[in-house]
């Protein structure tokens, strides 16, 4: 198994990030992945920071399958569902098929979730925030 150390410094990053997404909202001022509100101002109305993650071991953008309309495809942005310690459940995320049913939908949430050991995991990457549907 491989250690990188990082799990303490991405742990809370994704606790921030599960934070927002559950309306808990800090005063800080910070940017980037650690900003502590969704969208552009604090008023923005998005319920999700999409995150893709990066494996430590290998030099690969981390994917899980997720069957759609029994269709399989691979996943590669998720969205922070729950954090214990250095472990988190992420949910897949897709693409939205048919941006007819909501040009601001790009994304939808799945049912297909997955836990991983942060310690695995080399970097997160943080998506532009949105609304998902099916959140």
């Amino acid at each position: 198994m491989c250690e990188n150390n990082n799990c303490p410094c991405l742990a809370e990053i994704l606790e921030n990030i599960l934070s927002m997404q559950q309306r808990q909202i800090s005063d800080d001022c910070l940017l980037g992945c650690s900003k502590p509100f969704l969208g552009n101002q604090i008023l923005s109305c998005f319920n999700t920071r999409p995150v893709s993650l990066e494996c430590c071991c290998i030099d690969k953008k981390w994917t899980f399958p997720t069957n759609i309309n029994g269709m399989t495809i691979e996943s590669d942005i998720f969205r922070i569902e729950n954090i214990n310690n250095c472990c988190a459940t992420f949910r897949c995320l897709i693409n939205n098929p048919s941006n007819e049913l909501n040009e601001s939908i790009q994304l939808i949430a799945t049912n297909d979730f997955f836990t991983i050991d942060l310690n695995c995991v080399a970097a997160l990457v943080c998506h532009k925030d949105t609304n998902v549907l099916g959140i």
